[in-house]
């Protein structure tokens, strides 16, 4: 069972991860779900673009760094590109 300051603790760190989202991505990341327990940070959302997705999983490293204690888990969903017409 957790205790009080774990609690907190984990909610402090799925309030950080989602509010640092949500200002790199300057609220461009829909449907944002953050959820973060003692084993895993699981974020959910759809980005309205690739480059979103990808300013989204910075905001998260910026939040945990580099070598986080738990197993991240990103699920953003981002449109896909449309490959160039031929030319001919």
């Amino acid at each position: 069972m957790k205790t009080k300051n774990e609690t907190a603790t984990t909610q402090q760190l799925q309030d950080a991860i989602t509010w640092r989202i949500l200002e790199l991505t300057w609220r461009r990341v829909h449907r944002l779900d953050v959820q973060v327990d003692d084993e895993q940070i699981q974020v959910r959302g759809q980005a309205t673009s690739y480059y979103v997705k990808q300013l989204a999983i910075r905001a998260v490293l910026d939040v945990i760094g580099t070598n986080p204690a738990q197993r991240v888990q990103i699920d953003i969903d981002a449109p896909a590109v449309p490959s160039p017409a031929p030319a001919y």
